[in-house]
């Protein structure tokens, strides 16, 4: 890529980025990184890194939210962990382009990232199933699922691709909560809970002050990172209130947001209610525990 089409706007373009011009390649970063078993290896390297390292180690997942509280659930997770993929790059899906000319395209469509050994099962209780999150979840999951995870994946992806991924997660509960209903009507005597949607990212400080200069300063480098190889970046609650309301039926926060003592990462739990629409606000950090307190404001659907 030309300096001087690099340097012009490129809207939420995942192919018109500094990774590509770096690179001079017209491909989005996970497809051109996996071009490359080097590369690839080195990045599953550097993701598993994150998995044990400080504020975003798996651990501060396990303490965001209440999993035992779920019981005998069905739990869908959108952010598979990279060591199972032996090097094989992260599970993600990339947006080539179908035209012999990926510049010319400025909406790619999402391919697949195959998962190896998709039957060899660390636990017989874990799944391995390759998706496309760009298009509807399958009906058996749509059917029965309990709850979806989305741990370090929408800030991947610019706002219309981020909307993508989020509304058909949307469909899908909103399948369920109405197949629970046919269920409950046909003479249930306990309603279902409702599936949610957790999400495990980082939401930006509004102002200096809210965190510590070093804890700010590692999430504006990962903002600048975000845009570097994808041209989307991290997120403030302004940005997050945009996403969760853009779907159809737009998402509620249904719980405090919580961001665990240590963690860069906030965890919101999601719902959708397709007789309610949901206004909210938010005040902040609150608290030794790091809970982020949350208002809502229902307005009745006329």
């Amino acid at each position: 890529m030309a300096m001087a089409e690099a340097t012009q706007p490129s809207g939420d373009r995942v192919n018109r980025t500094a990774y590509n011009l770096a690179f001079d390649t017209p491909l989005p970063f996970f497809q051109h990184l996996n071009q490359s078993p080097s590369g690839a290896d080195m990045f599953a390297g550097y993701m598993s890194s994150l998995d044990v390292a400080g504020g975003t180690a798996q651990h501060h997942l396990l303490r965001a939210f209440d999993w035992a509280a779920l019981g005998d659930a069905h739990v869908v997770d959108h952010a598979l962990p990279t060591p199972p993929l032996h090097g094989a790059g992260p599970p993600r899906r990339d947006p080539p382009s179908p035209s012999p000319s990926p510049r010319s395209n400025p909406n790619p469509e999402p391919i697949p990232i195959p998962i190896p050994n998709p039957t060899h099962r660390p636990n017989p209780k874990i799944h391995l199933t390759p998706h496309d999150f760009f298009t509807p979840q399958p009906p058996p999951i749509a059917q029965t699922a309990n709850i979806y995870l989305l741990r370090r994946i929408l800030h991947n992806w610019p706002d219309h691709h981020a909307i993508q991924i989020l509304q058909h997660l949307v469909d899908a509960m909103s399948t369920k909560i109405s197949l629970d209903r046919q269920t409950q009507h046909s003479g249930s005597k306990s309603p279902p809970q409702p599936p949610l949607l957790f999400i495990m990212d980082t939401i930006l400080p509004a102002s200096p002050g809210e965190i510590t200069a070093y804890q700010e300063g590692l999430l504006r480098m990962r903002d600048l990172v975000m845009g570097q190889s994808f041209n989307s970046g991290e997120r403030g609650w302004e940005g997050w209130v945009r996403l969760l309301r853009a779907t159809t039926p737009p998402l509620r926060v249904v719980r405090p947001v919580v961001k665990p003592v240590g963690s860069h990462m906030s965890g919101l739990v999601l719902g959708v209610d397709v007789d309610v629409a949901v206004d909210f606000d938010f005040d902040g950090v609150g608290g030794e525990e790091g809970i982020w307190s949350v208002r809502f404001f229902f307005l009745s659907i006329i």
